[in-house]
């Protein structure tokens, strides 16, 4: 979280916003809303792209599953064809 530091005015700001008609805790409370506003934004993009993340991740899984089921049965039937081979020799 950010520190109080960025909040904070300088003196001539604040002599600035008081002769606008601005409390400087009227502008300390707006700065620390902009703070607030631009923190929620980065933590929605983040979020965002995590689930993006996730869901991409997700899809190469399942890829990846269909490619390994259909490489596991074509070990199956190639082990299938070397056993009936060695027990045609054999016979």
């Amino acid at each position: 979280m950010l520190g109080d530091a960025c909040c904070r005015r300088s003196v001539w700001q604040i002599a600035v916003a008081e002769a606008a008609g601005v409390s400087a805790d009227e502008q300390d409370l707006a700065s620390a809303m902009t703070v607030y506003k631009l923190q929620a934004e980065l933590f929605k993009e983040d979020f965002e792209n995590e689930r993006q993340d996730h869901q991409r991740t997700k899809a190469q899984v399942e890829s990846l599953m269909v490619q390994w089921n259909s490489l596991h049965d074509e070990l199956r039937r190639c082990r299938a064809e070397v056993r009936c081979g060695v027990d045609v020799m054999t016979s």
